[in-house]
């Protein structure tokens, strides 16, 4: 998924699917342009996702503080995943 400038619209979309899938475990963003619309989506649909592992938001326009955001739901439950952003 990287590099097709899905927007906030393809974020949410994506978010959408998140919170009922179940194998999904590493989702690369990288280079999309993904605004705070669409990492506010993500990180609610992380609150119910327990497989993802690994998100890469490298090259994301997404403000520091919702990167705070979409982290917080894996420690709530108990997970440790790799974020990788740059």
């Amino acid at each position: 998924m990287a590099g097709n400038k899905i927007g906030d619209k393809g974020a949410e979309a994506l978010a959408t699917a998140l919170k009922t899938n179940a194998s999904l475990r590493v989702l690369d963003l990288g280079g999309n342009d993904i605004g705070k619309e669409g990492a506010a989506a993500l990180a609610t649909a992380l609150k119910t996702n327990a497989s993802l592992r690994e998100l890469n938001l490298a090259a994301v326009r997404v403000p520091f503080v919702t990167y705070e955001e979409i982290q917080v739901p894996y420690q709530e439950q108990g997970h440790s995943p790799r974020y990788r952003t740059l």
